[in-house]
């Protein structure tokens, strides 16, 4: 293809010629330097974030010149305000966000297509949007039809632009603040935050109703989460590699908590070290992570289904045993109990076994599985983690010898006070913006 003609083939030279004449010897002869160039005296360009800033001012400039005819670009080019287009085209209707494919959102439509149509040039514009997938029709309506994003100024009035502008003679930093965009956002926004503030208020006094002796439940709650920070450093400890991977052996039963997410117990298949691993979500970890494989119950994935990460079961769902990489920091508790497992663990019968088994002894502890003792069966004598020890222990003692804290009610006061903490925090939140 070549929509290019002679004139034009020689203007693009001189253009691209004349830019990286101000690159030096070296960079002239980068892979992407020297093959673009073909490219573009053909008219088809290629703008993502991975060409030198130079290229991509080249390939805009020629572009407005009408000299780039078809330019292959992402969303961030479609942010410029004067590079219309005659005709804009969607290869896919889905966009990789760093996690997961997700379907275009309507404000990433609207931008793009809005290139469509160049003022002064053409009647209409044309946008091809190339499904090559189902899309349901409620999905497709919120991608054409629905709401922009919003623009929201990042302004922000810093110690060093504050005493610059007072070192600027005529210029009143308030005024400048009252003139900014970010202000002109913050009043027009005080009636719905003072509405917002008096909603959040009416909340606060509703739910302070159901919390009986606010300072006994303060306690209790304070009490929980220094409880819960205390055994998330002991985690910490024991998920250490050094006093872990030796008990990381197959067939021993594990727990496994991703963040928020709780995938249960499973059973150790195998682990290995790598340079970067990812967990369940796909989030990339460091270098000096392990991955352990371990068979879970998951949720059995469609075969339409666009998403290749593991889900956790569904009770009464459509599940089957599955091997899972998992980060070792995700692994919550390690049972004393290894159960037997096959040397191959790929075929859905030996998983199905396995799972088997698993629930055999599940039946035998039904007020939980016997964990490894960190000190008598993990041997970690580190002085600092026996001191985290006995302060969970003293922890657990005040709170099952104070009679107060051992009834449901302190349990539902406690519940309702750590809602009245966060509508709390939303109205101190509120507050600061006006």
């Amino acid at each position: 293809l070549d929509f290019n003609d002679h004139d034009e083939k020689e203007l693009v030279d001189a253009v691209f010629t004349n830019a990286i004449d101000s690159l030096s010897d070296d960079d002239k002869q980068l892979p992407q330097v020297k093959s673009i160039l073909p490219l573009l005296k053909r008219g088809i360009g290629i703008h993502h974030s991975g060409l030198l800033p130079i290229l991509k001012e080249v390939i805009e400039i020629l572009f407005q010149e009408g000299l780039v005819k078809v330019l292959f670009a992402t969303e961030t080019f479609a942010m410029g305000l004067n590079m219309p287009a005659k005709t804009v085209v969607f290869t896919s209707v889905r966009k990789f966000d760093g996690v997961d494919f997700r379907w275009v959102s309507s404000g990433e439509y609207v931008q793009m297509s809005g290139r469509a149509g160049r003022r002064g040039l053409d009647d209409r514009g044309i946008v091809i949007l190339m499904v090559d997938e189902k899309m349901e029709p409620n999905v497709a309506k919120t991608m054409l039809k629905g709401a922009t994003d919003p623009l929201i100024s990042s302004f922000h009035l810093g110690y060093n632009m504050l005493l610059n502008l007072l070192r600027v003679e005529g210029i009143n930093p308030e005024m400048l603040i009252k003139k900014s965009f970010h202000q002109f956002q913050s009043d027009k926004k005080l009636p719905d935050h003072k509405e917002e503030l008096i909603k959040l208020n009416n909340q606060i006094e509703e739910v302070s109703q159901f919390i009986k002796d606010e300072d006994l439940v303060s306690e209790y709650y304070y009490m929980k989460v220094q409880l819960e920070k205390l055994r998330n450093a002991i985690k910490e400890t024991i998920n250490l590699p050094i006093h872990s991977l030796p008990f990381i052996l197959p067939g021993r039963l594990v727990k496994v908590v991703d963040g928020k997410t709780d995938w249960g117990w499973g059973v150790i298949t195998h682990f290995k070290r790598v340079n970067r691993v990812e967990n369940l979500k796909g989030i990339t970890g460091g270098s000096e992570d392990y991955t352990v494989s371990v068979l879970l119950n998951c949720e059995v994935q469609s075969k339409n289904s666009y998403s290749n990460s593991a889900k956790p079961a569904k009770p009464g769902g459509n599940n089957q045993m599955q091997v899972a990489n998992v980060l070792l920091s995700t692994i919550s508790e390690m049972s004393s109990i290894r159960i037997f497992i096959p040397n191959d663990v790929k075929s859905l019968e030996s998983r199905k076994s396995v799972g088997k088994s698993m629930k055999e002894v599940m039946k035998r502890f039904p007020k939980g599985l016997p964990a490894l003792d960190p000190i008598e069966d993990m041997q970690i004598e580190d002085q600092n983690f026996k001191k985290l020890i006995r302060r969970v222990e003293s922890l657990e003692n005040r709170m099952l010898t104070k009679e107060e804290f051992n009834t449901e009610e302190i349990e539902d006061s406690c519940f309702y006070y750590e809602k009245k903490l966060q509508l709390q925090a939303k109205a101190k939140e509120i507050k600061k913006k006006n």
